[in-house]
């Protein structure tokens, strides 16, 4: 393990922000070193809480790594950006509007389509153009786009074909969100809310905070994680890449795109931020040598021949993805 510090400045207030970064390839325990390191923490008897920030769709897991490792789950949590908004929206109390599901948002859209049909040039109430109009309004929210920012960009197209779709998408985006204005809260927008008031209460102030399991940062992901290295006392982020060399491209580094977004994050630092690097170089996953000359191979564009005989990996080429199955489902009777 090499550990590497920067000495950081003290700001106006006196406090030193720490900011931590853990990082090496899949397999070399990122997420086990935050566990134990949790661990020991709380055997100190620390009193600060700690938050794992993942998303969504690792949360059960990291629960279950929580519950295994014996954390208290009272100092510890895991949490989502979606759960923390719902916390903080509920912690300011000042708003009175309905939570707009995915089936509430797809009606929505439906009869804005259906109204307005005789104005729109290319898209119709189908549920193909339902489900697109969806997913593009909730990626110019997730991208801080606004309406007008649109606008000034439909003077700058020249391609007609996407003129013609953008005025569209900019006039069912304007209706949406007209519609929604006062009454129903966008999933979409919970992080927008979040980031507007996530340093006016003290739930998060002065905690530990672990970033796991993230490969990329929308605009609204990266606000808060401003906010929250600001008002932290110490922010670890982990990171899946080989080395913090970002003077590679996308063609040759396969930690292209995990480096780009531990950039922006490092870009949101201030001068008086501490930064410790900790690279973990051993891996635990594979369990025999085979595996790990692949992991080590796969994706390099001089490979080494292994030399040895290979006993735990096996190919089979199918005809099929009927037979693929078939000969698996073998294998296991």
């Amino acid at each position: 393990m090499i550990v590497k510090m920067e000495k950081g400045k003290k700001n106006a207030k006196g406090k030193k922000m720490n900011f931590r970064i853990i990082y090496g390839k899949t397999g070399t325990g990122k997420s086990s070193f935050i566990f134990k390191e949790i661990n020991n923490i709380l055997k100190l008897e620390n009193k600060k809480k700690i938050y794992i920030i993942t998303p969504e769709q690792f949360s059960f897991t990291a629960e279950k790594k929580l519950m295994e490792n014996r954390i208290s789950i009272i100092n510890a949590e895991i949490i989502s950006f979606n759960r923390m908004a719902y916390r903080v929206i509920n912690e300011i109390g000042n708003t009175t509007q309905n939570n707009l599901t995915k089936c509430g948002k797809a009606m929505l859209i439906y009869n804005i389509l259906q109204k307005n049909k005789k104005n729109l040039k290319l898209l119709n109430k189908s549920d193909e153009n339902i489900e697109l109009t969806m997913r593009t309004i909730s990626e110019f929210k997730k991208n801080k786009i606004q309406i007008n920012d649109l606008k000034k960009e439909l003077n700058n197209i020249e391609d007609m074909y996407l003129k013609v779709k953008l005025e569209d998408m900019v006039l069912l985006y304007e209706r949406f969100e007209q519609k929604i204005e006062n009454n129903y809260l966008d999933e979409t927008d919970l992080l927008k809310k979040l980031e507007e008031n996530i340093d006016k209460i003290d739930i998060f102030k002065n905690s530990i905070i672990y970033l796991d399991e993230f490969s990329g940062f929308t605009k609204q992901e990266l606000g808060i994680i401003k906010k929250l290295i600001n008002i932290s006392s110490e922010f670890t982020i982990t990171c899946c890449t080989n080395n913090l060399d970002f003077n590679t491209n996308a063609n040759t580094d396969i930690f292209y795109s995990n480096k780009k977004s531990l950039k922006k994050v490092l870009n949101l630092l201030n001068n008086d931020n501490k930064i410790n690097i900790i690279n973990l170089e051993k891996n635990y996953r594979f369990k025999n040598e085979e595996l790990i000359y692949v992991e080590n191979n796969v994706y390099n564009s001089i490979i080494k021949k292994y030399n040895k005989d290979v006993k735990n990996i096996n190919l089979f080429l199918a005809k099929n993805k009927f037979s693929e199955i078939e000969n698996i489902a073998k294998k296991i009777i």
